[in-house]
């Protein structure tokens, strides 16, 4: 077992205080340590046993993380289910969140899904507007938000975002509820269906808000090279890449004066695009105009 996990019993750890306790551990950000892989597994096996099985499906199960009581049923979205919301690399975000109450007012949850990282940003005191543009998926989230009592904290949107807005073609994945998306943006596997729905223009929001988790399925890059400097003079931002226009993205942001942080490169901040995601596996980055010596302090 690596070093940094000889002091913990992760089976008995709270898991945001595991998190908290290894945020300046290198090897807790990277997938293919045996660091990650243990704790991934242990998170995963955490909110299994404390989820509803498929026979409990839309039933009422809270959970504490980090001091917050949530009420997240179980839901099967296809070949995966709910549980796969709670990710190790989707708990580093919960963290910065519940770690930064005070940080942000006004946050945007672009990719809301089923909404956990509304209801987190919405627990610590954020004002939450979230999209999400499957209107199956869409009933979840908002039963998700009443069940929690945060319909004055969290404004929910059944639209898609895009770099112009208008009507859009969206694809539905049926094995993968999570994984859908606005038809030319990534490939998608299995059986699917194509609806189509409104969309909001991406720089029409984003300088409205001052943060924006930003996960719409293979858009990122598209979303992010509309920017010009100035919008990003009081927004933050946590998104996912695929990889497909890294070049693109760094050289887009490093001409604005824009800084990124990249769990590929432990949360230190990217200065080559190799150091950038290629898949979703290798985490999330976080971009920002401000500098700072360390983002994992907010882990």
């Amino acid at each position: 077992m690596e070093e940094s996990l000889l002091n913990f019993n992760i089976e008995k750890m709270d898991i945001y205080n595991l998190i908290h306790e290894l945020r300046y551990s290198n090897s807790i950000y990277k997938p293919n340590s045996a660091t990650y892989n243990i704790v991934s597994l242990t998170c995963d096996s955490h909110f299994r046993r404390h989820s509803r099985t498929a026979s409990g499906s839309g039933i009422d199960h809270t959970y504490q993380y980090g001091g917050l009581e949530i009420k997240f049923p179980y839901y099967k979205m296809g070949k995966v289910d709910s549980v796969n919301a709670s990710s190790l690399f989707e708990l580093f975000l919960f963290n910065f969140y519940i770690n930064n109450p005070f940080k942000y007012k006004k946050t945007l949850d672009l990719g809301a899904n089923l909404g956990l990282h509304s209801l987190i940003m919405g627990k610590v005191g954020m004002n939450v507007n979230c999209y999400e543009p499957d209107p199956r998926v869409y009933e979840k989230l908002t039963n998700n938000i009443h069940r929690n009592m945060l319909d004055q904290q969290v404004n929910c949107i059944n639209r898609a975002v895009t770099r112009d807005g208008g009507q859009v073609e969206f694809v539905r994945v049926l094995d993968n509820l999570t994984g859908s998306h606005v038809s030319g943006f990534k490939d998608s596997f299995g059986p699917k269906e194509k609806i189509h729905v409104l969309s909001d223009s991406f720089r029409s929001l984003f300088r409205s808000f001052d943060f924006c988790k930003l996960d719409v399925e293979g858009a990122e890059a598209d979303l992010i090279l509309s920017t010009v400097s100035s919008d990003w003079d009081n927004t933050d931002v946590f998104a996912e890449l695929d990889g497909t226009r890294n070049d693109e993205v760094f050289s887009h942001l490093s001409c604005h004066g824009v800084n990124i942080y990249s769990q590929k490169n432990c949360f230190y901040q990217v200065t080559a695009s190799d150091q950038l995601p290629i898949t979703y596996r290798e985490g999330n980055v976080f971009i920002t105009k401000k500098n700072f010596s360390d983002i994992r302090c907010f882990f």
